[in-house]
């Protein structure tokens, strides 16, 4: 089990891994910014994000998969003493494979993210709901890049692409339960963060509108279905779905004969 502390929490000799956006590390008061390598950097990522023990054959053709195999491992071992030199504990290496040790204090965001979004989404309490996502502060380590190691970049992209999707996932449900709350002020927010990682999400466009109408902030709702045009247009050569300019009529008049079934409550 992994012991997961807060990161605004001074712990000392903890692990702290931030890969979500522009990716950090230190230990205890430490940074941990030269490890000799991107490589040494990548595997403590891939150890970090794996929950079982990875051999050593995987590992090396993860990360120097055009070398022979006795350079490949070579350079296994040097990177393996220099990530032990840096955190020790966290690795458990033996002949069959390498672990990172989940028993230790460790704050990583990854981990957070994941697990909060498995235990907060159900209870449906705003506020530890947007605290969760707020974790997510961009993709899976943006702008990292490594040379001369595919299979790590084709681990890594479904890892990014899954956690960007749950995280959408989640904050469109979030900002639908912030409607049904009167949770405004998280409501844009998330809605907000939606469009910032999906801007031709039709669905955040809507929320938004809603939630700006439900605000007293009319104008603003209109403005935001001529940006939802002007992306969709740009973008992706398409003009808004039936029920987007449904909405916008709605917003624009007060009411389009029989108001939306969504609208109930809100004027």
């Amino acid at each position: 089990m992994t012991h997961i502390a807060d990161f605004d929490n001074s712990v000392e000799d903890v692990l702290k891994l931030r890969l979500l956006g522009t990716y950090e590390m230190s230990f205890g008061s430490g940074c941990l910014s030269d490890f000799g390598s991107r490589k040494a950097q990548a595997l403590l990522f891939y150890l970090a994000m794996t929950s079982r023990s990875s051999s050593r054959d995987t590992i090396v053709a993860l990360l120097w998969p055009e070398m022979t195999e006795k350079a490949a491992k070579n350079n296994l071992r040097s990177t393996l003493t220099t990530l032990k030199r840096h955190i020790g504990p966290y690795l458990d290496v033996t002949r069959g494979g390498v672990t990172f040790n989940r028993r230790l204090p460790l704050l990583f965001d990854v981990e957070r993210l994941r697990i909060g979004l498995q235990t907060t989404i159900s209870a449906k309490n705003v506020r530890e709901i947007w605290s969760t996502l707020e974790l997510y502060q961009g993709e899976l380590l943006q702008g990292f890049q490594i040379r001369s190691a595919g299979p790590f970049e084709e681990w890594m992209l479904p890892q990014r692409e899954q956690l960007r999707s749950q995280t959408l996932r989640a904050l469109e449900m979030l900002t639908e339960v912030c409607i049904e709350q009167s949770e405004y002020s998280i409501g844009l927010a998330a809605s907000h963060k939606q469009l910032a990682l999906e801007p031709w999400s039709e669905t955040a466009y809507r929320q938004l509108m809603r939630l700006l109408l439900a605000t007293g902030q009319r104008a603003l709702a209109l403005r935001q279905f001529e940006i939802c045009c002007q992306t969709l247009a740009k973008g992706l050569g398409v003009e808004p779905m039936a029920e987007t300019v449904e909405l916008y009529q709605y917003v624009k008049v007060g009411a389009i004969g029989s108001s939306p079934s969504w609208s109930a409550g809100m004027n």
